[in-house]
């Protein structure tokens, strides 16, 4: 049977969401949170209209981000039904995002800046914790972005930090990001007292040298990128981000001579992490 506005409304989702196969798993699965809380009031699709739609965002306006995420998501939903032939025109044409909180966070001021990166240094994996906060303050990188990170992707001989696609949010994501000669210097220590320099993600679970009662300690990167969450790179002073699409050949040719090395053997394949 084809599609019609008599169609259910958690069938056309499943529709929706296999149609948009270009979203990032994240988004999908913000937008199917967003329209299933859509879905106990209305079952079919014909009732995505605008006044419907208002009505739900109004009744969640004490919850800002929240309606402004919904309110995208079934803007989406009503997009891809006219695309689908169920709707001639677009029903929620007329309906406004509403407003988010509306005040940015302010960027940490240079006291705080030093405040933060010293109790990290004082954590129980301080050192890589520190490294952690340190690399999200200078670049300004996501949490998520930070935690994905490989040793690959660092550069320390020419200064460089790599956002692959594959970890970022959205697909202009992918960039190179230059590093400023302190955080080269604590990346630098990180790496080689405490990490080491074999292949895997950089900040990973790592075990502290020994407690004071001989106990080995573990802690897991996301208890420092807290710290980074509101982190701006207002109070640190860095050069400007470049796309990875914009990058000298200085470093092209290094990334190639990596890249290239995928299928060789262990023995014949030139090492990435030499930059470090």
């Amino acid at each position: 049977m084809a599609r019609s506005q008599q169609t259910p409304l958690a069938t056309a989702l499943e529709s929706f969401l296999r149609a948009r196969w270009d979203l990032k798993p994240r988004t999908k699965l913000t937008y199917a949170k967003s329209i299933r809380r859509f879905m106990p009031v209305h079952n079919v699709i014909g009732e995505l209209t605008a006044d419907n739609v208002n009505d739900f965002l109004a009744a969640n306006a004490n919850h800002r981000t929240m309606a402004r995420n919904d309110a995208i998501a079934l803007r989406q939903l009503a997009q891809w039904a006219v695309k689908a032939g169920i709707f001639p025109l677009n029903p929620l044409a007329t309906v406004e995002l509403p407003k988010g909180h509306g005040t940015r966070r302010k960027p940490f001021t240079d006291a705080e800046v030093q405040v933060i990166i010293k109790t990290a240094a004082e954590s129980r994996t301080g050192l890589r914790d520190q490294a952690i906060v340190v690399l999200g303050l200078a670049t300004a990188l996501r949490p998520a972005e930070l935690w994905q990170l490989q040793l690959s992707d660092v550069d320390l001989r020419s200064g460089w930090v790599s956002v692959r696609l594959a970890t970022t949010k959205t697909e202009a994501g992918a960039r190179d990001v230059p590093l400023d000669p302190q955080v080269i210097a604590l990346l630098d220590s990180y790496i080689h007292d405490i990490r080491g320099v074999g292949e895997g993600p950089l900040f990973s679970m790592l075990a502290v040298r020994r407690s004071r009662s001989g106990a080995s300690l573990r802690s897991t990167p996301d208890s420092a990128i807290v710290y980074v969450r509101r982190a701006s790179t207002a109070s640190w002073p860095t050069a400007p981000v470049i796309p990875a699409s914009r990058t000298g050949s200085d470093r092209g040719s290094k990334r190639r001579s990596c890249s290239s090395s995928r299928g060789t053997s262990r023995s014949s394949r030139p090492s990435c992490t030499s930059a470090v």
